[in-house]
């Protein structure tokens, strides 16, 4: 099995399965609730699956943007975000490569003039929230196996 090393700890790259990820998001609803987004942004396909899943729980409207990163510059391969002015707004992502990555998505989103940002990964630290804060970016996401069920 492939390891990951993070902050002096190695963990295994193992798939998390469906179940944990559920449970990660809803230990993290109540929060999401109490800031009370007006929209879900989807960044890349992560962002979809997991805005869905809050969906179900806590309807808002899904917005998506497809993006990479190259070097750590921020490209947009699509932006289905629409008006932003003045909106609360969750985004939702797999990770953030780097500070500078996150900064850049950030400002972008500045010059759609939300009201408001917060950002949800499911691996990684450094934002507001974060499925599995302990698991490094590498880790296999449940719909990256071959595995169905």
């Amino acid at each position: 099995m492939e390891q990951s090393k993070t902050r002096n700890q190695t963990y295994p790259k193992k798939p998390i399965g469906f179940d944990d990820l559920f449970n990660r998001i809803k230990v993290l609803l109540p929060l999401v609730k109490g800031w009370n987004p007006d929209i879900y942004l989807a960044v890349n396909s992560a962002g979809s699956i997991v805005c869905g899943i809050l969906n179900s729980f806590f309807p808002r409207e899904i917005r998506t943007l497809s993006i990479q990163y190259q070097n750590d510059h921020f490209m947009v391969n699509w932006d289905n975000s629409g008006e932003l002015k003045d909106k609360r707004v969750l985004v939702v992502a797999e990770y953030f490569p780097s500070e500078e990555a996150l900064f850049q998505l950030e400002n972008f989103l500045k010059t759609k003039k939300v009201l408001s940002l917060v950002k949800l990964v499911v691996f990684g630290k450094g934002v507001e929230y974060s499925c599995f804060p302990e698991l490094p970016e590498e880790s296999i996401l449940p719909w990256e196996t071959n595995e169905t069920g």
